[in-house]
């Protein structure tokens, strides 16, 4: 399936759409391969630009394979939080490459300051933006 660039769609539409992966993570994942980015603000407010990676054992595995396939696209949502009584709230940002995986301490700290998850994330990635 194409998305759209501005509209909405609900996690199980992105999920049929892509033919697959996790419905409640924010990099799903099929075949060994993340097939798209679903990110919050309140915990990435530089997305689809800049995202964090928290502490968890699967967040950094997850990040890690990201980081093994720079020339993927995947598509990019953001989830409305002004649009929580609808079903359709992930609006479709574009298409997306990764660029650079960060955990140098000065970035790092950045990026907690920024989202208010002090001492929670191990990387920072950023994207090629919109290709």
């Amino acid at each position: 399936m194409r998305f759209a660039v501005d509209e909405l769609y609900s996690r199980e539409e992105i999920h049929t759409g892509l033919g697959g992966g996790e419905l409640e993570t924010y990099l799903p994942q099929h075949n060994g391969r993340i097939i798209a980015g679903c990110f919050g603000r309140e915990r990435n407010p530089e997305a689809p630009e800049e995202i964090q990676i928290g502490r968890g054992l699967q967040n950094i595995k997850k990040a890690k394979i990201l980081a093994e396939q720079p020339e993927s696209e995947i598509p990019v949502f953001i989830k409305r939080t002004d649009l929580k009584s609808r079903r359709r709230v992930w609006q479709h940002y574009g298409m997306y490459k990764f660029k650079e995986l960060l955990d140098d301490k000065g970035t790092l700290s950045k990026a907690e300051e920024k989202s208010g998850r002090l001492g929670e994330l191990t990387y920072s990635p950023y994207a090629r933006g919109r290709v």
